[in-house]
């Protein structure tokens, strides 16, 4: 039980998983899984996994978002205000960067595509890189930064294209975990946290991830440069930018204020959009089949572009903070002398 409440046990289950789910979609045996995920009982299989399993992980995320606004690390205005206006670049830039491939394409209606960030993948690659050896203000500043992406997405779905009853148990579960108190809070988080990485997370990231590689024949359109350079550059540019502006003019101690390399991270992990983002691919191109299949490719690739990105620079940022671990400990046993 308490090796399922790690963390990165929890993130290795979850790559994997999200690597079956590619293997097993282009493998023979694709069409079947395929079907048994469309199979409906009130819902399809795919959208209880998707939408109804996954509102247990936003529970969980919301009561410790919670703990972080009223005890943790964004616990000031200043501090809570800084995920906000980095997600506000997060979102403006890829949108910026998408539209500047695409203007006067007539393609411009899959500006949403690289708005979103994926929350639990986004957590699982931290966890894997980070080795448990960045300070927490690190981990905070992603969770605010990646519900707030999340619930814009949520937002523009239901605005552009039609509300989607699927979404309301993630609006449900966010809302119920900012609204329990501290201690109920904290044994809900308890008791559910070994499950949801256990068993909630890996079947999410099966099912998210069982997508058949498209098959493109010609010139790409603009609509996949757009997407594809708008998640790993536009995401990692506008909060990391965004970032940066709020830690200026918000936190008057600079050894308070997130480093350069902090900041990049946080934007290469902005990147991964992958769940959100393919619903939004398959909606905004809806009556495009072609432009539908070259937008999947590009998120699959944009995350991945993403996620390798965030694996080097919080590898980075961990051996930084191992090596001044050492030095301190190095000064201890000195002083002790």
């Amino acid at each position: 039980m308490k090796l399922l409440r790690s963390e990165r046990v929890a993130a290795v289950l979850l790559l994997a998983a999200a690597i079956a789910g590619l293997v097993v979609a282009n493998s023979p045996a694709g069409h079947a899984v395929e079907q048994i995920m469309a199979f409906e009982l009130g819902w399809s299989v795919h959208a209880w996994i998707e939408d109804g399993l996954l509102a247990f992980f936003f529970l969980i995320v919301a009561i410790e978002l919670r703990h972080e606004f009223t005890n943790g690390e964004l616990r000031t205005p200043a501090t809570a205000a800084r995920p906000a206006i980095a997600a506000a670049g997060g979102v403006l830039v890829p949108v910026a960067c998408y539209l500047a491939f695409t203007a006067g394409t007539g393609q411009e209606g899959g500006w949403p595509i690289p708005t979103a960030t994926d929350v639990a993948f986004a957590l699982g690659v931290l966890a894997i890189a980070s080795r448990g050896l960045l300070p927490q203000r690190v981990r905070a500043f992603l969770l605010a930064l990646a519900i707030i992406d999340d619930l814009v997405g949520i937002l523009i779905i239901a605005l552009m294209f039609g509300a989607d009853p699927h979404r309301l148990p993630t609006l449900a579960a966010v809302a119920l975990g900012f609204l329990l108190p501290a201690r109920a809070g904290h044994a809900v988080r308890r008791v559910l946290g070994p499950a949801v990485n256990a068993i909630v997370l890996p079947l999410f990231a099966f099912a998210a991830c069982l997508v058949v590689f498209p098959q493109v024949s010609g010139g790409l359109a603009p609509a996949f440069w757009g997407i594809l350079v708008a998640l790993p550059v536009g995401k990692l540019v506008g909060i990391a930018g965004a970032a940066w502006l709020a830690d200026r003019a918000l936190t008057r101690q600079r050894r308070n204020r997130m480093t350069l390399l902090e900041l990049t991270s946080l934007g290469a992990l902005g990147g991964i959009g992958f769940t959100v983002s393919l619903l939004l691919a398959s909606l905004a191109f809806a009556s495009q089949p072609q432009l539908r299949t070259e937008a999947i490719l590009a998120v699959l690739l944009g995350s991945c572009v993403s996620v390798g990105l965030a694996l080097v620079l919080v590898t980075l940022q961990a051996s930084r903070y191992r090596a001044l671990g050492r030095i301190r400990a190095r000064v201890i046993a000195d002083s002790a002398r």
